[in-house]
């Protein structure tokens, strides 16, 4: 944080439920915590922002790139937790293909490429890429 706010404002919010926030009597939804955000920005007299969020925060910032694209300029998604977007029959058909053309030739698919670059020195990665 201290290195981006030579260059921006700079704010760090509590999640619902999370550090100074009261706690909640039911599991925040997605709308909640969407809501959450803009009320702050709105509090704050912050009409569009970038957005940076790492794991549940990723997830939260990218659903309001999603939602209302008109308040976020930037998004960096910082290993942010699984984003489920519901897709029509022809892109998750594109999908199976391509998965099944990556198991047909896995040799030369990216996934073994990006294994033999990392070595065997980082054994959650292959695991976090094909957890699909």
């Amino acid at each position: 944080m201290t290195a981006l706010s030579r260059h921006f404002r700079v704010h760090a919010l509590d999640l619902l439920g999370h550090g100074l926030t009261s706690g909640c009597e039911v599991a925040p939804k997605r709308k909640d915590y969407v809501s959450h955000l803009l009320g702050y920005m709105d509090q704050e007299g912050i009409d569009r922002a970038h957005l940076v969020g790492e794991s549940l925060g990723g997830w939260i910032a990218a659903w309001t790139a999603l939602e209302h694209p008109d308040r976020v300029d930037r998004l960096i998604y910082v290993c942010g937790a699984r984003l489920t977007l519901e897709v029509g029959a022809d892109a998750e058909a594109r999908t199976a293909a391509g998965r099944a053309e990556l198991a047909r030739s896995p040799g030369n698919s990216w996934l073994t490429r990006v294994r033999r670059m990392c070595g065997r020195g980082w054994p959650g990665f292959s695991t976090t890429l094909t957890a699909t």
